[in-house]
């Protein structure tokens, strides 16, 4: 993986340091630059989530709007193999549907291992067929 520098760099290995990675959708970052400040959830949110999965979701978790499901697949296989940064990745086998399908917010920490929440506006108006594909990735 080249750097700005165009030498090779070392892959990130931290998970949320690798969702990072592959988030690249204009919305967040604007949002980010907009506000002048970090994309953070309420304490409010924090708590709803952690009730509802039963864990204690940090105040620093990461948070990226509309994540594509193809990247974070490939942000996933990158992760668990970092030789994989580097490999082209097979198409064919359904996980990669080279799509726009995306989870509405993701949440991401690492405490005691990796934490991934995916989360869905399905009460907006989602149809039978963006639900069906999007639950099936």
């Amino acid at each position: 993986m080249p750097g700005l520098d165009g030498k090779a760099a070392a892959p990130p290995t931290d998970f949320v340091k690798v969702i990072q990675a592959f988030d690249s959708h204009e919305r967040g970052i604007l949002f980010q630059w907009s506000a002048g400040s970090p994309f953070v959830l309420s304490a409010e949110l924090r708590q709803r989530l952690g009730d509802a999965v039963q864990v204690d979701v940090p105040g620093d978790a990461y948070v990226a709007m509309d994540y594509t499901l193809d990247w974070l697949h490939a942000a996933i296989t990158c992760y668990l193999d970092p030789n994989a940064w580097d490999e082209p990745q097979p198409l064919g086998d359904g996980t990669i549907a080279g799509s726009q399908e995306d989870v509405d917010l993701l949440v991401a920490w690492e405490e005691k291992g990796p934490h991934l929440l995916l989360i869905g506006n399905y009460s907006a108006g989602f149809g039978a067929v963006p639900l069906e594909g999007e639950g099936r990735r």
